[in-house]
């Protein structure tokens, strides 16, 4: 048994408001002058490959593609968000 996709603690408010903790931590980030920085701390927590390489060995076979898609959208996510406080 390995890391479930249950077990990791995703950065969002759930299925109804997809990444609305993320959006919430820049925006208080920007008003105190650091989003670019809060924004490359989470690029690279979530860039799938480095993710991969501290977890990937450790995740159940079964939840293994649904994690990795997840933290690749993230990832994505972060990255649009950076783009638009750039």
């Amino acid at each position: 048994l390995g890391i479930l996709y249950e077990d990791v603690p995703w950065p969002d408010a759930g299925v109804a408001r997809p990444n609305a903790l993320l959006l919430h931590g820049v925006q208080c980030a920007a008003e105190g002058g650091s989003a670019r920085a809060t924004l490359r701390k989470l690029q690279v927590r979530w860039h799938p490959d480095k993710w991969s390489q501290r977890f990937a060995s450790r995740l159940c076979p079964s939840h293994a593609e649904r994690i990795l898609g997840r933290v690749k959208d993230i990832a994505q996510h972060v990255n649009s968000l950076r783009r638009s406080f750039a």
